[in-house]
Formats: C-alpha cells, sequence, structure tokens
C-alpha cells in the first residue's frame, strides 16, 4: 500500500490518518497506521498479515481533520493488497 496525506500544518493542528484492521464485532486487531506527516509524498507502508490468516479482518482507514477552515486534510491510498 501506499499513502499520501496532504496537511500543509499537520503536527501542529493534530491532522492525521490512521489505519486499523479489526473482527467484524469491531474489535481492533492492529493498528496499521497511525502518522501525522508534514510531507506531501507518497509513502510505501507494509504491514505482515500472516496472523490473521483465515479470519475475517475489516481494514478501516479514516482521516482526522482538525476542521480548520485553511487547512484541509485529506489522504489517498493506491495499490492496496492482501497476500
Amino acid at each position: 500500500m501506499r499513502r499520501r496525506v496532504d496537511a500543509s500544518s499537520a503536527w501542529e493542528t493534530g491532522d492525521r490518518v490512521a489505519g486499523t484492521g479489526s473482527t467484524t464485532s469491531g474489535t481492533t486487531l492492529a493498528t496499521v497506521l497511525n502518522v501525522c506527516p508534514t510531507a506531501t509524498a507518497w509513502t510505501n507502508v507494509t504491514f505482515n498479515t500472516t496472523t490473521y490468516a483465515g479470519q475475517t479482518v475489516v481494514l478501516w482507514f479514516n482521516d482526522h481533520d482538525d476542521n480548520y477552515p485553511i487547512d484541509p486534510t485529506y489522504f489517498l491510498l493506491d495499490d492496496v493488497t492482501l497476500s
């Protein structure tokens, strides 16, 4: 997976992108991603899913924006694969 977060002042304001793997009932199994970067470059992210083989896992990604009107935050995901 590659991620890119666009936030001009994320570190100062608390903007972040998070990703978790959880059970279908909502129990968090692992935090895949929890970053608050100021760089906007594409970054590779890997996470070993071997532990969860044979289970149903829900991947959840969330953008936390501080609602500051001149500092919108969003993220892009690309090439998300599971193996």
